[in-house]
């Protein structure tokens, strides 16, 4: 894994950020409970196509890699979402 994480640095690196932002907004509009839907939503699509740009960029994407970042994509914003009720 380590030798994955130097090879990919720049792509964890813009995840990290990018979820690190998520928590920071998320956690800071919690009275709003509509834009933290939204920010879910967010998350899920933004997550959702990282993976598959970056495996698009390595050239290594298939149909399961597809169907495996949105089936967790999914869960994700259905969680975040059923925290929001």
């Amino acid at each position: 894994m380590p030798k994955l994480l130097k090879k990919h640095r720049l792509a964890y690196l813009i995840l990290f950020l990018f979820l690190a932002i998520f928590a920071y907004l998320f956690s800071r509009f919690w009275i709003d409970k509509m834009l933290q839907r939204y920010l879910a939503l967010a998350i899920g699509l933004g997550y959702f196509f990282w993976g598959v740009l970056t495996h698009v960029k390595s050239s290594k994407i298939t149909s399961e890699i597809i169907f495996e970042y949105l089936a967790m994509s999914m869960l994700a914003v259905l969680l975040l979402i059923l925290i929001t009720l």
